[in-house]
């Protein structure tokens, strides 16, 4: 009885994304419907690992202490074949120029649409003068000459401002959102363990000052019968939606509280997050991370 319960999510998720995406522009470009070999590596995520804001050398004949990154991102080559690569960094200017590359690996045998994780550190040396600078992941395919930038770099570049003996790293996103559903009964299969939900929601602020921001967890039915998707889009069902009002401290995180109660017995639901925009309307900012739940098929004894 338990297997089809397993499948029925996965294709409301695909219906729930398709409907979501037909509300975008028609002209939208999506890089990973091109991605040629040379430039099919795509970045999911660029963050600094566990790194203060500021890094200190001692004098400016010194190089800096090492500066930690993670990167999340996959290959996405057309045609589908799975090819190796060179993977490294690059250090850009203002005017984005590339003033200093960072070659990291060679020769990695990458499969296509699968994600990787890459957890290093580089060393800024004594001779790059003063000012601001973006990195970027870099890439080219072992064997050829180019590198170039990894898909989506511009939007995940990270900031580094040098002054004297300071490093001033800038995270590429002010602020990363999360959440978790806290009572869920089945993890495998997602199933809440009784007809409420309750969750929380987690904010990191990389910004130096404080992140103050209205969120909204927003609950959407799926009917598994017609695959319709019901969402209050103009915040007229109080029931369906969670204003959390954020204010997060500079470097620092928050965590917040969320409920949904009164949820209908052996029924799918959607839980994703946004903003209200000038129009009134939700405006969903999860990045289409929609997360599907199962409630139990009867209540509770």
């Amino acid at each position: 009885m338990m297997k089809p319960k397993f499948f029925l999510p996965l294709l409301a998720a695909v219906v729930l994304a398709a409907c979501m995406f037909t509300s975008c522009n028609e002209d939208y470009d999506n890089p990973r419907m091109k991605a040629s070999p040379e430039d099919a590596l795509m970045l999911n995520n660029f963050i600094w690992d566990g790194m203060e804001p500021t890094v200190t050398r001692n004098s400016t004949g010194e190089d800096f202490p090492e500066i930690k990154f993670l990167v999340r991102f996959q290959n996405d080559a057309l045609p589908h074949t799975d090819r190796k690569y060179d993977i490294g960094v690059a250090l850009y200017d203002a005017a984005n120029r590339c003033v200093r590359k960072f070659p990291l690996y060679e020769k990695v045998a990458l499969r296509v649409d699968k994600e990787y994780k890459m957890d290093d550190k580089i060393v800024v040396p004594n001779d790059i003068a003063d000012g601001k600078y973006l990195l970027k992941p870099i890439c080219r395919l072992s064997g050829t000459v180019k590198w170039q930038d990894f898909n989506q770099a511009d939007d995940y570049a990270l900031g580094v401002t040098i002054s004297g003996n300071k490093v001033q790293l800038k995270q590429n996103e002010s602020e990363l959102f999360d959440f978790t559903v806290d009572n869920i009964a089945d993890v495998e299969e997602d199933i809440l363990e009784d007809n409420s939900l309750k969750g929380t929601f987690i904010v990191k602020n990389f910004d130096d000052k404080v992140l103050s921001k209205d969120i909204y967890m927003m609950l959407i039915t799926i009917d598994m019968n017609d695959f319709s998707l019901k969402m209050d889009s103009e915040f007229e069902h109080p029931e369906q939606h969670q204003l959390m009002q954020l204010s997060t401290p500079a470097y620092g995180e928050e965590q917040v509280s969320f409920e949904f109660s009164g949820l209908d017995y052996d029924s799918y639901y959607a839980l994703t997050y946004g903003i209200k925009d000038e129009n009134g309307e939700f405006q969903d900012i999860s990045g289409g991370d929609f997360f599907i739940i199962y409630t139990t098929a009867s209540a509770p004894e």
